[in-house]
């Protein structure tokens, strides 16, 4: 009996992960400035699957949350910090209210390495196109925070849902790569910096499946999520270098809207959720988003590499 129960679960999360990883959109991304794009959007995906559960009728009415996720891709890397304290407000058996605050801080790195500068965020005459650059380093940091709220509705079968808003902000203190052209006829040595906030005001929907016994006082339960961060904006970034023959200085600031090649972030997620609940604790750990991401993302967000992300509750 032991054997069904642990079975049909895993064989239900796969099915979910490979359904869900084929729907996703494959973005666009090359090069450095893709790459960069991606490593901003990501744990705003993290931040999704770390929201309150739809079903949090067995949780007690505060929690505390905190994670942690390492995002690298194409010499570009993304460490990050989750924290979350957030509210249950029980109406009746079957209604409820979920709250809660969050806290993400961002670290930027960039390590030495051949690459591409594909200047997708503006037009620069001094520098056009795309061009191979030796990247010799980078740093960065940011935060992203915001507040969560939600309509919940749980069923006596087992099966819950719910309905939110995230208004959220993404801001990118400071996100720089130094590079040298590795172009004989047009050497140049600069800077390229990704530093913006985006705003976003994201719906939020969630469906939990039936929670089902696993070991002596474990549990576990699969929930689907999708949100949709609105308004889809241009990506940012500035550049500025030197022309080591000629000494020319140049410095511009754009965005992908400005210069006519789209809105690019942030992005609409579909994201799936496994969690192992240890009831004498209250202890939640999410296994299934773990899974979810290391194999997803990459498909999701191209020049991606497969990220480490975990949290618990």
């Amino acid at each position: 009996m032991i054997r069904r129960i642990i079975i049909l679960p895993t064989f239900t999360f796969w099915s979910f992960m490979l359904a869900l990883v084929c729907v996703s959109t494959i973005a666009q991304g090359e090069a450095l400035d893709g790459t960069a794009e991606h490593l901003i959007e990501v744990p705003m995906d993290f931040r999704y699957l770390s929201l309150p559960s739809a079903d949090e009728r067995h949780s007690g009415p505060w929690f505390v949350q905190l994670g942690a996720a390492h995002i690298s891709g194409h010499l570009l890397r993304n460490n990050v910090v989750f924290s979350e304290i957030g509210r249950h407000w029980a109406v009746d058996d079957h209604w409820s209210i979920n709250t809660s605050v969050f806290y993400d801080q961002l670290a930027f790195g960039a390590h030495s390495g051949n690459g591409i500068a594909d200047m997708r965020f503006a037009d620069v005459p001094q520098f056009p196109g795309e061009q191979a650059v030796t990247v010799t380093g980078g740093s960065g940091n940011g935060k992203h925070y915001g507040v969560f709220a939600s309509l919940a509705r749980s069923y006596d079968s087992g099966y819950a849902w719910q309905a939110g808003l995230v208004a959220e902000k993404m801001s990118v203190d400071n996100f720089s790569v130094d590079f040298n052209s590795q172009n004989p006829v047009l050497p140049i040595r600069g800077r390229i910096n990704y530093a913006a906030n985006y705003n976003a005001l994201t719906p939020f929907f969630s469906f939990a499946f039936p929670r089902h016994s696993l070991i002596g006082n474990w549990l576990g339960q699969f929930e689907v999520l999708l949100s949709n961060p609105l308004p889809r904006k241009g990506f940012k970034g500035s550049i500025s270098g030197i022309n080591t023959i000629t000494g020319e200085r140049f410095s511009q600031t754009s965005d992908t809207a400005a210069v006519g090649r789209g809105t690019h972030i942030p992005d609409p997620y579909i994201g799936l959720k496994y969690m192992l609940n240890y009831k004498p604790l209250g202890l939640t750990i999410d296994v299934g988003a773990s899974l979810y991401s290391y194999f997803g993302e990459p498909k999701g967000h191209a020049g991606v590499d497969n990220p480490i992300y975990t949290r618990s509750t």
